[in-house]
């Protein structure tokens, strides 16, 4: 029994009632676990970034950050937003149900990409230039986000299961890839942007195996029977796909900017700030993804659920501000130790952008109650807006500021959409009054 529950201490028992109340004791028990199995593999991936840094030229650094935004890209078609549609789902559905539709979101998944795969490989020769990389390897990461979306829909089952053992396998293993994969890219001594690339798809590839394995032994890989279900889903989950796309061009389209007005050189320097800062970032979507069940099971009580929830918000808001204000001393008195003299400009770029990243944080307190309730429409359309808001100010600051001018951009658009999916997720709160 744990201290909390003991009934020795009559204080000891107040404070478990008040942090039952206001689900702390849950906050604690789901988000610490899944939270820092998050983090975990984010730093993991963040530490090889600072080893590919440290190993590439500016320049050929510029390339594996190229890959990497296209991998997120096509990771964000073809998985189509399912994800989160089946953890939304899950708290409605039959567990018989549940697993068809799992099943169903797999093989839409498998289409999608295969499509996307004939596109890339017909895609005009023109076209293929301006993405900096060459057509074979728009096809690696094709297969990457493949990868990446099966690994992603496996964690969320997981986690909404509450199956924290299987789930922190899946996360063991893929930092120990992320870390063995970097360390050989760095003991053999290579130079060139491709050797990185390959280290880096090395764990969503191997783990994409792992997460077929557990969604077939979960009864989650069968043929598709009851595209009722998929269809409720994709009527849920669509909006977010412009949603992610905004979003991310919102956080990445400064990069292709960078390189057409200033060059590949300058965009490596702006991605190892904005890998940099996005700590903040990772450690708060690392979280919010653990938050999220917890919050989602409170608004389906609806019993008090307001206050409670409002609560945990709170709190969590409060933590991420205190989180980046010590970031930003951390990152102060420490880089100029751990940087060259190629990077020395990061100095100045990361504050603004982890300032940024908060804001960022932050929106997402108030997106939750719009995946809740199934607003995902509203959603899409207030990050579509801050998206082309954020390409407006890139085109009109960069060529005149240089890449400083990428890192204002970043805040002025990341506040907006605070404000907005803040004011609208107050609508919301009358499902709960």
């Amino acid at each position: 029994m744990s201290l909390i529950q003991s009934k020795s201490v009559p204080s000891e028992a107040n404070v478990s009632k008040l942090t039952s109340l206001f689900g702390i004791k849950a906050l604690f028990k789901g988000s610490a676990s899944y939270g820092f199995a998050n983090a975990g593999v984010a730093g993991a991936q963040f530490m090889s970034i600072l080893i590919f840094a440290a190993a590439l030229p500016p320049d050929a650094f510029g390339h594996v950050s190229i890959f990497s935004v296209l991998c997120v890209v096509l990771c964000m078609l073809t998985g189509m937003g399912l994800s989160a549609s089946a953890q939304q789902a899950y708290f409605s559905l039959s567990k018989a149900d549940f697993q068809l539709l799992v099943s169903a979101i797999v093989f839409a998944v498998l289409i999608v990409a295969i499509v996307l795969f004939l596109l890339i490989w017909v895609l005009p020769s023109a076209l293929v230039v301006h993405l900096n990389l060459p057509r074979a390897w728009l096809l690696v990461a094709m297969c990457v986000a493949i990868a990446q979306v099966l690994v992603q829909l496996v964690l969320t089952v997981l986690q909404t299961l509450e199956q924290i053992q299987v789930y922190s396998g899946i996360v063991t293993l893929q930092v120990v890839i992320v870390i063995v994969s970097a360390g050989v890219f760095y003991i053999s001594e290579s130079t060139h942007w491709e050797a990185a690339v390959l280290a880096q798809v090395s764990a969503p590839m191997f783990t994409s195996l792992c997460a077929l394995i557990v969604l077939w032994r979960m009864g989650c890989l069968r043929i598709p029977t009851n595209f009722r279900l998929l269809r409720e889903a994709l009527k849920y989950s669509l909006p977010l796909v412009p949603h992610q796309v905004a979003g991310w061009s919102m956080a990445m389209v400064d990069r292709f900017i960078i390189v057409n007005s200033l060059g590949v050189t300058h965009a490596g320097v702006y991605s190892l700030s904005f890998q940099i800062a996005q700590s903040t970032n990772i450690i708060s979507n690392s979280f919010n993804q653990a938050l999220v069940p917890i919050l989602f099971r409170k608004l389906a009580e609806k019993k008090n659920a307001l206050r409670q929830v409002l609560f945990l918000n709170f709190l969590y808001g409060i933590s991420l501000v205190f989180f980046s204000i010590s970031f930003i001393a951390m990152f102060l008195i420490f880089a100029p130790y751990l940087l060259s003299q190629d990077y020395v400009a990061v100095l100045s770029y990361g504050p603004w952008l982890i300032i940024s990243f908060l804001f960022l944080a932050l929106s997402r307190i108030a997106s939750n109650f719009l995946l809740f309730y199934g607003r995902t429409g509203v959603l899409a359309i207030s990050t579509m807006c801050a998206a082309a808001l954020s390409f407006l100010i890139n085109l009109w600051l960069v060529p005149v500021h240089g890449v400083i001018g990428a890192c204002w951009t970043s805040i002025m658009t990341f506040f907006f959409l605070l404000i907005v999916t803040s004011w609208q997720a107050r609508s919301c709160h009358q499902y709960l009054r």
